[in-house]
This record gives C-alpha cells, structure tokens and sequence, in this order.
C-alpha cells in the first residue's frame, strides 16, 4: 500500500495555482444569525477578507525566510499553522491592502502536533472571523482565503471531501486547492465561518489539500496563554576562513527598524513623558546623544510631536521604517524656541512609528518633556498641556517604561511611601478580561523592612480601562536585584 506522505506547505517562491471550482451557496444555519439569506458567496467572501492577514517571517539577521497566511479572531490575535513560523526570529503580519498590522517574536500559544500558533493581538485589528460551533459534513461547500507568495486574499472553492485519520491526528480533506504560501488561511462555511485551518497538500496526488479541524483550533485558543519566543537560530560567528577575501569586504547587515521600534518605550496619544539625556544613551556624530520612542496611528492621522527642555536645545523628528527596513524621517522640525522644537505629521500609512529626541553637543547633559497630541496642536496649548505631566519616568526596559504618579505620591511614615506607579509594556499582555499594554497599580512601601504592598490594580488597553480591582496582597519583599526592588528603592529614595 502506498503510504500518504503529507508535505506541509511552507512558504516558497513557486508559481501559485489557484484554480476555482463551481460551489453552490446553501442557506445559512441558526448558528449565523447575521448572515442573510439573501448574501451571496461574493459578498461573504467580501465581508471576511479583511480578516485574513499575511505573515512574513525574518531570520535573526533580518533577512525574509518565508511568506504563510494567517486569520484574525476576537480580540485581534492570529491564528495560523505552526511550520509558518518555525525557525523565525520575527514575523511581521500585514493585512490584506498591504498595511503593517504588527510584528511579533512569540507566539502566545502553539501546538506542533497539530501545526497550530496562535500570536499575539494585533492592535488594530480591521475585523475578526467568526469559528463555526460545528464542523461541517461532507460533500458540504467551503472556500479558502490565502496569499499565496503574498498575493492577499486569494480564494478558491470545494468541498468537505472526507475525514481523515493520519499518525494520531485528524484532518479535514478539502478539493479547494491550497496554494503554496497560503497554509495557515481559513477554511470557511458559506457563511463565512472558521471551520478550518489550510494546512497541506498529498506530495503525489493531485488536488488532495488539507486542513486542521476546527475543534483542533478551538482547543489551542481556550488554552492558558503564554509567550512562546519563536525557534529562529541566532546568528553566529563564523570562521575566518569563510569570510569573503579582502576585495569583497562583508556587506553591513540589513537594518531592521521596525524590531527596533517595538523594543522603544512607547507613548500614547495626548500624553506627555519626561526623560534624561546622558553618557548612558546612544551617541552619535560628535559626541550626541538620543533616545527613541514608539507610536502607533492610522492611515491619515495628523500629529503634533513637541520636545522642550530647560537643560539644552532639543531636537525631534518622526520616523518610519521604509521598504527596505531602514529609518525613514516623515515631517519638517520647526523649532519655534531655543529650548522647545515641534514636528506636525500626517501617517502615510498605519502602523507604528518612531519619535527621535536627541541634542547635538557632548557636554550638555539634562532632562526633557516630550509630546504626543491628535490633531495640529497650536504652540501654547501643547506648552500649557507638557507644564502639567504627573507623571515620572523610574526606568525605561526591554518590554515595559515604569512611571511613579508624582501628584500621589505620599510619604506616610517616616519609612511608609504610598504613591501610584505605571507600567507602560510596547507590546500586548494578556487578562482575563482582554488584552492591555498598560497597568496602574496604587502600592505601599515599607523602606525599612524592603517590601511593598498592592492596593489597588487597574489594566487599560491603551487609554480604555478594562478591569480594575483591589487585591489583598500581602507585603512582598523585595527580590534582590529585581526590578521591584529597583521600584522600591527610587520611590523610598524621594
């Protein structure tokens, strides 16, 4: 007997083949209520496209290693196969005109066995796909939306033609071809519904796709999450004698601001921050120094970027990553003042981009307020909204800004401190009430015995609170060495 060999669909250069069969559309069940009778296939498939996304993988040098496809389901995270980003050091997810939705290099959960990941919530997600609350039986007509070598939003049609059993698993056979490039796309009901994931083609048969059953994909989402850092080799050094001779020097590695970007800390619309200029921050040309900050907006947003400081004179730009991966300036600086500078942008494109404070002397160190507001922003109202900030930077990390509120800040006892403190994290985290990329938390610490005490938590997704409560913690000490403690002894120290 001729054993079924599975070969999962990787993304390759090859020419895609997206023949399209003939499918009836038969009415929609009770379980899709807000899918009319009357909507035919070419308005379902118009409805769901937006909400199938395109995954570009990059090894750890920042060259492209792959092309799959991917689904988004409520709350903006993305279903896809396992093999599309095995080996990654980073995947970038694009949505289907082609816009950066976001970049990851972690999957919150995965399941090899079934060729499963399912990553992180994109923040602005243009909608999200609905899984089907049964599977389908055969002979009934599905479609596949993929981009197979990049072309988005793909379709073909079939049918369910069998069930499958093979090395312990289950798979839905399906006629709809599954181009090369399109593995980890959505298989759908009539509807519009999730009632699969493409995931491979028989090696030598012809026509014979497959896709993991719907339940598999359920089973993955409902799982606690995680953060599982892709398997991407790192790179290493090589030995000399594989290095180009001296006539052919070694090309620079290819920039990747993007990755760069998503390690800043991150400043949200209408907030103010303050920070330091100093020898411990990145130096360039003759001795300057800068910092970069995040952002993120959409397709036609203006913004006003405003830098002042009292130490030395400013200066700000606006930046984003170009095709090619490298930094792109975007906006004029108009420096209206000796000690205040202002940038007004308007974003070509969404997604996330960078603000660049820095000053051009060695031998000026000190302290800046930086801006972000919606909208042109006249001189004075910026001037007057940066006087108030309350909020002071702790530390700035990998995957988080720490702030201390100083208008609640409290000295208790001659040893108590009370104030409330802010984690600013530049990527998603998850709660069981959502996601969120920021949390307050009102603590007490005890600077004598090294502890601290929570007394009230609050979880927002960006300026949106989504949950908030008050623990019964106990006082915790504080680890040596961590960033608790470093918390501990900044507050105590004021």
């Amino acid at each position: 007997m001729v054993s079924i060999l599975i070969l999962l669909v990787c993304a390759s250069m090859s020419t895609p083949s997206t023949p399209e069969a003939t499918a009836t559309t038969p009415a929609p069940t009770e379980t899709t209520p807000d899918a009319p009778a009357s909507m035919g296939l070419p308005q379902t498939i118009k409805r769901v496209a937006p909400g199938v996304v395109t995954i570009k993988t990059f090894d750890a040098h920042g060259d492209p290693l792959g092309l799959g496809s991917g689904f988004l389901i409520e709350g903006g995270r993305v279903v896809t196969n396992a093999h599309v980003v095995e080996n990654a050091a980073r995947a970038e997810v694009y949505d289907s005109e082609e816009q950066l939705l976001g970049v990851t290099d972690y999957a919150e959960s995965l399941s090899a066995h079934v060729d499963l990941a399912v990553l992180p919530a994109m923040p602005h997600p243009p909608t999200t796909l609905r899984l089907a609350t049964s599977e389908l039986l055969i002979g009934e007509s599905i479609f596949v939306i993929g981009a197979p070598q990049g072309l988005s939003n793909t379709v073909s049609t079939g049918i369910i033609s069998a069930l499958r059993g093979h090395e312990g698993k289950r798979w839905i056979q399906i006629t709809a071809p599954i181009s090369q490039g399109s593995s980890g796309g959505p298989v759908l009901n009539q509807s519009g519904e999730v009632v699969g994931v493409s995931v491979a083609v028989l090696r030598d048969g012809q026509n014979l796709n497959f896709a993991v059953p719907i339940r598999d994909v359920k089973a993955l989402i409902g799982s606690p999450p995680g953060r599982i850092t892709f398997t991407g080799p790192r790179p290493q050094n090589q030995p000399q004698e594989t290095t180009l001779p001296a006539s052919e020097p070694q090309p620079p590695p290819k920039p990747n601001f993007n990755k760069l970007l998503l390690a800043s800390p991150r400043i949200a619309s209408n907030q103010t921050l303050s920070g330091e200029l100093n020898e411990d921050d990145t130096e360039f040309g003759s001795g300057g120094r800068m910092e970069l900050f995040s952002a993120e907006g959409k397709k036609g947003d203006v913004y006003t970027l405003i830098s002042t400081s009292e130490s030395f004179s400013p200066a700000i730009d606006a930046l984003i990553a170009n095709s090619n991966g490298a930094p792109e300036g975007i906006g004029t600086m108009d420096r209206s003042g000796e000690h205040l500078s202002r940038i007004v942008i308007r974003l070509r494109n969404s997604g996330v981009f960078g603000i660049l404070v820095s000053k051009s002397t060695s031998n000026l160190t000190g302290s800046y307020k930086i801006g972000l507001f919606k909208g042109e922003v006249s001189l004075l109202d910026a001037s007057k909204r940066m006087s108030a900030n309350r909020w002071q930077l702790i530390t700035k990390e990998s995957k988080y800004s720490i702030y201390f509120d100083k208008t609640s800040f409290r000295k208790i006892t001659q040893t108590h401190r009370r104030a409330w403190v802010w984690w600013q994290y530049h990527g998603w985290e998850s709660h069981s009430s959502g996601r969120y990329n920021h949390y307050k938390s009102q603590q007490e610490f005890d600077c004598t015995e090294r502890a601290t005490h929570r007394l009230s938590d609050a979880y927002y997704e960006d300026e949106q609170l989504i949950d908030s409560d008050e623990p019964s913690s106990r006082w915790v000490p504080w680890t040596p060495g961590s960033i608790g403690e470093f918390v501990g002894e900044t507050v105590c120290g004021l």
